[in-house]
């Protein structure tokens, strides 16, 4: 049988919650509660900031508004940089569950604890999908541009030179030019989503790295997600497929935060609007989220991390050398 068969893991992991001795729903409770209030709390806050700024008008509310926004800026970079640690935090546990090894709520704090490495592997995770990113839409803008599709573009752009109008800053306050320019973001775009997601496909498992061998710091936590993942990529695709229900219900659950969106566009009247519509339908989105991290998660991230365990017993002697 193949080592990484959903057929193996799925039972195994299921076996491991199961025999947990400190119970995985209330862990993902937990996780996911935390989650979940600190959003809704920094949401709370954020729109009480934008009524109190949108209170101090004029030059003598400048020092009042000043400081608000100040304090905006500074829960968002919060929340920002914290949410990753408290997510792998996660990680480490499912990891404790794969190898029975008594997880609890403390395990969460695992990003936090290993700060160092985690906030290095974000930095160069970032770094990898900037370059790919830059890269990508420099080769794809390119290409576009010798495609029959940039033949508007490239023609209004000599008309410009023609007129004595080369400066990048003075075409980007024409109106025409930059309804050009959109055209050619969509096809861009999509090019590098094509190109963004193998990488962090390769890269999926470098925070299970980090949680596992911390002191072996980020790039080797990289490098070997890159190879477990190259050396096992069938395996793991075909692992993927028994999952791909969850994503698409994860999917749906961000959907429901933008429902108000939806059933505007729809022309369908639910006979409220405005702040409470989004507010309606975002508390619609957290909770549905609640619920199917409740249900699903715990199993299919700790059948996850017993194939990552899997995976690191051959290389790992190797990578040791």
């Amino acid at each position: 049988m193949n080592p990484l068969s959903y057929s193996r893991l799925k039972p195994a992991a299921e076996d491991a919650l199961k025999w947990a001795s400190y119970p995985p729903r209330r862990l993902v409770l937990i996780h996911t509660g935390v989650t979940i209030a600190v959003g809704l709390l920094l949401s709370i806050l954020t729109y009480l900031l934008d009524l109190g700024i949108a209170q101090t008008g004029g030059l003598g509310g400048i020092e009042t508004r000043t400081t608000l926004e100040s304090l905006q800026s500074i829960l968002t970079l919060v929340s920002v940089v914290a949410l990753p640690f408290w997510e792998i935090g996660y990680l480490a546990a499912v990891l404790g569950f794969a190898r029975r090894t008594a997880p609890d709520a403390g395990t969460l704090l695992g990003g936090f604890r290993h700060f160092g490495p985690v906030l290095r592997g974000m930095v160069l995770k970032g770094i990898l999908a900037f370059v790919v990113m830059f890269v990508a839409v420099q080769v794809l803008a390119t290409i576009y541009m010798f495609t029959p599709a940039a033949g508007p573009l490239y023609a209004f752009t000599m008309e410009q030179a023609e007129m004595g109008i080369v400066d990048p800053m003075a075409l980007m306050e024409n109106e025409e030019y930059m309804a050009l320019m959109m055209d050619a973001v969509p096809p861009v775009l999509i090019g590098v989503l094509i190109l963004e997601l193998p990488l962090l496909y390769f890269l999926r498992f470098t925070d299970y790295v980090l949680m596992d061998r911390p002191e072996r710091g980020a790039l080797f936590a990289v490098l070997t997600s890159f190879r477990l993942t190259w050396q096992n990529f069938k395996a793991v695709l075909k692992l993927d497929r028994h999952f791909w229900g969850y994503y698409a219900l994860e999917l749906l659950v961000v959907v429901l935060s933008y429902g108000h969106m939806i059933l505007d566009i729809a022309g369908i009247d639910i006979g409220i609007g405005g702040d409470t519509a989004v507010f309606v339908f975002y508390i619609v989105s957290l909770t549905a989220q609640l619920g199917l991290y409740v249900w699903m998660k715990n199993s299919i991230f700790t059948t996850y991390a017993l194939a990552y365990d899997t995976m690191m017993q051959p290389p790992a002697a190797e990578l040791e050398n």
